[in-house]
């Protein structure tokens, strides 16, 4: 029903929070309507109305009663978002919302005389939530629906005795539904224009805000997760591998002789090579894997719902490719580069970042002493 760019989301924090907006609106709206026909009844109102004040009434109470259980609905799917809140129930939930709008303002205003009512400038307010929750050319639909209903509560339709003939009488003046049909297509272009300005500038911001978020989680010459993040990130997965019980690795690996690399070749070599290790990374881990730069020449990594049988495969594998990989092609010097690594498993070696991190270092010292360009397990310091 609502068409999405390519990689957007439609349920974000910021629609969830125009859901509220209008909510809170709607019920403003409500309220204030019910207190002023409740004066103009005390003071023997001078509109004519299409129905009585009681119905009118009656209306507002229930239009309240159900922006109530709305509200209701989206709180509760925000408390439980990890098992309701997904793309299709969010899009059904809004799509409710400005469908009730519709059936709100068009019944208000029919109840209260059609285009002759006072309230019908209320399209205005429809007009502005609907471009402000939706963004592309479904607007001029929910509008045309809107104004068509408005149009045909101008009609009156009687039927004569002798069937099938029928009379239709027109109780507002032509020009009225010109100029209400023309203002209001206008000011729903209008309205989408500045709303989509708006949007265009937020979606701005939002990238630029990711965009530095971005740089200061990462590393500056790799783009891997620094230090500092990678604990964060990394406990929030152990708090979740807790949960449903799965298992994970805690690797620690540095570059054998770095730094004879880095003296024979200089340090922009050195520094290119940190780079293609981290490309390396990118190609042998999962996506779902966390990968960080620990120190100089020291990575981390968190791999995600793995048992300990198959972490000797992928990381001998990864090992293989940084020791067949020339990082140093151009300058005929040294261009070979070999990996020692170190790795802890949760939960068998501890339940905290910090522990695992520990017995990993542990096992990477173990690697190193033991002739470098190894892989050693953590086993009880064995």
């Amino acid at each position: 029903m609502y068409n999405i760019r390519s990689g957007e989301s439609f349920y974000t924090e910021m629609n969830y929070e125009r859901i509220l907006w209008l909510i809170n609106l709607r019920f403003i709206l409500i309220s204030l309507l019910s207190i002023s026909f409740s004066l103009l009844y005390a003071f023997k109102s001078p509109f004519e109305l299409s129905a009585s004040p009681w119905t009118i009434f009656l209306w507002l109470g229930i239009c309240l009663f159900i922006n109530f259980l709305l509200q209701f609905d989206i709180n509760h799917m925000k408390h439980k978002k990890h098992v309701l809140m997904d793309e299709d129930n969010f899009r059904y939930i809004s799509f409710i919302h400005i469908d009730f709008d519709i059936i709100f303002i068009v019944m208000t205003i029919i109840l209260t005389g059609g285009l002759e009512s006072p309230l019908v400038i209320l399209l205005i307010y429809n007009i502005i939530t609907t471009s402000f929750i939706i963004h592309d050319n479904y607007i001029y639909f929910y509008t045309g629906i809107t104004l068509i209903m408005i149009v045909l509560s101008s009609f009156r339709f009687r039927f004569a005795p002798a069937f099938p003939f029928a009379g239709i009488s027109f109780e507002s003046h032509p020009y009225k539904v010109l100029f209400t049909v023309s203002v209001f297509s206008f000011l729903t272009y209008l309205s989408k224009y500045i709303s989509n300005k708006l949007t265009q500038k937020q979606d701005e911001l939002n990238n630029l805000y990711q965009q530095t978020y971005q740089l200061s989680i990462t590393d500056r010459l790799t783009g891997l997760y620094d230090q500092n993040y990678f604990r964060m990130a990394a406990a929030d997965a152990i708090e979740i591998a807790l949960t449903n019980n799965y298992s994970c690795a805690m690797v620690m690996f540095d570059i054998d002789n770095f730094k004879e690399f880095n003296d024979t070749n200089g340090h922009l070599a050195g520094s290119s090579a940190l780079i293609e290790i981290a490309e390396i990374m990118r190609r042998t881990f999962r996506k779902s894997d966390l990968l960080g730069k620990y120190g100089g020449d020291e990575f981390i990594i968190l791999m995600k719902d793995v048992e300990e049988e198959y972490v000797p495969f992928v990381l001998e594998r990864f090992k293989k490719r940084v020791a067949e990989h020339d990082f140093n092609p151009s300058t005929g010097k040294v261009s070979m580069l070999t990996i020692s690594l170190g790795v802890s498993m949760f939960p068998k070696d501890g339940s905290y970042v910090e522990n695992l991190i520990d017995k990993a270092d542990k096992a990477l010292y173990i690697s190193k002493n033991s002739g470098k360009n190894r892989l050693f397990i953590f086993n009880d310091g064995k």
